[in-house]
C-alpha cells in the first residue's frame, strides 16, 4: 500500500499507474502520487515555499 504525498490517499502500485518525481537535491530523493495532478500541484507548493 502506498500513499500519495500530496492528498494522502492510499493506493496498491497496481491499482494505478504511480506517478514518481525524483530530485537528487533533496533528502528524499523519490516521491510518490496518486496522479499526475497530485505531483503537479505538490511541486507548486514545494516552490512557493522557497520564494
Amino acid at each position: 500500500m502506498m500513499i500519495c504525498e500530496y492528498c494522502g490517499e492510499s493506493f496498491k502500485d497496481s491499482e494505478k499507474k504511480i506517478v514518481e518525481h525524483v530530485n537528487i537535491a533533496q533528502k528524499t530523493k523519490r516521491h510518490r502520487f496518486c496522479s499526475l495532478r497530485c505531483k503537479d500541484k505538490w511541486c507548486l507548493q514545494v516552490q512557493n515555499k522557497k520564494s
